[in-house]
């Protein structure tokens, strides 16, 4: 700020003299040019003007304080606050240095903020909500092209719903009841639709991988059987239907047969 200040004052003595040269009726110098006189030939001699509005240059009066030499092109004159001194052109003092270091940590802090704000989205509107069942029914195991599982359930009920539907999850539900989000208190969803439910509970027999969160998902909807269920895993499906409080609730039925063939219910 001080460096600023003396340049300001600087500036103000440098440029004061040519405008009283040019006179004050705005008109312009014409084609007549100030011819600038060279201070640097004498010690202590300073830009000045004479009664005139003319520059001279003039010698400091003693026990004035002197300006230094400054290197041209290279050096910029500055000050501490009492002593006129050279420093080097574009070489920032130890002070700004450390402020300008802690003005790129604080807008480095605040674009990883920004980040992690646009990663969780925008609150609970950001919440994928059910948007409907798949046209088609299909069994345990989920096929799309060369999609096989959760990623072809994520197509097929993009294929009915657009980019960004998927298979429910039963959270998804819940957040979808809560706010009646396409859920009508009148109407009943029955049958309902295959959901994703990543529990651990294990089947009525013994499943295979009993701890591996396969048996109320057909492992992932990967899995259908014929006739016997040897792997024992079974699936979820969802329904809107009156309890027996006469009250429209979300259902889950956990130990739906992979082989049932039902629509997927579909989130976005």
């Amino acid at each position: 700020m001080r460096n600023y200040t003396l340049n300001i004052r600087l500036a103000a003595v440098m440029v004061a003299p040519l405008l009283l040269a040019c006179g004050s009726d705005n008109t312009g110098g014409g084609t007549t040019y100030v011819t600038v006189p060279d201070c640097g030939g004498a010690a202590n001699q300073v830009l000045s003007t004479d009664s005139t509005g003319q520059l001279v240059c003039r010698t400091l009066p003693a026990g004035a304080v002197s300006l230094p030499d400054c290197k041209p092109n290279v050096e910029a004159l500055t000050s501490d606050g009492v002593t006129p001194t050279c420093t080097n052109r574009d070489v920032v003092d130890a002070t700004t240095q450390t402020l300008l270091t802690t003005l790129t940590n604080v807008e480095k802090l605040i674009m990883d903020a920004g980040t992690k704000i646009t990663a969780l989205g925008s609150g609970p509107s950001s919440q994928a909500a059910y948007v409907g069942l798949t046209k088609n029914s299909y069994t345990g195991r989920f096929v799309s092209g060369a999609a096989v599982g959760i990623p072809a359930a994520t197509a097929l009920c993009a294929g009915d719903y657009g980019v960004g539907a998927h298979m429910c999850t039963v959270y998804e539900l819940y957040y979808s009841a809560a706010l009646l989000k396409n859920l009508d208190p009148t109407v009943d969803i029955s049958p309902g639709g295959w959901v994703y439910m990543q529990s651990w509970r294990k089947a009525p027999a013994n499943p295979v991988e009993p701890t591996a969160g396969l048996a109320d998902n057909c492992a992932g909807y990967t899995y259908t059987f014929a006739a016997t269920d040897t792997n024992q895993w079974n699936g979820t499906t969802f329904a809107w239907t009156v309890d027996a409080s006469g009250v429209r609730v979300p259902k889950f039925y956990a130990n739906t047969q992979c082989n049932t063939s039902q629509p997927i219910a579909c989130c976005r």
